[in-house]
């Protein structure tokens, strides 16, 4: 995983990468379980930005896309979230 967050007007933007390889890692014995199976690496791309409307009150929005999910070639995943967040 390799994520960066960066100051921008009153908020901050947040991105990140992750992957997850099969072949590669202490659980790359576990991958020829799956005989057949051309297991490739999930991807997930995200993007995100915090905005501060007070001290304790902010909104934020993320959105996702992973390739790859569950290992497999033909399986995607798209997410978007965005909501309001104050804390106690």
């Amino acid at each position: 995983m390799v994520g960066v967050v960066a100051p921008l007007g009153n908020g901050s933007i947040r991105a990140s990468w992750q992957m997850a390889d099969p072949t590669h890692g202490a659980n790359a014995s576990a991958s020829s379980a799956f005989v057949g199976d051309n297991l490739l690496s999930q991807q997930v791309l995200s993007l995100g930005y915090t905005y501060s409307i007070s001290k304790r009150t902010g909104l934020y929005a993320y959105g996702s896309y992973a390739k790859h999910v569950l290992l497999q070639d033909d399986l995607t995943s798209t997410l978007f979230s965005a909501g309001l967040r104050h804390t106690f």
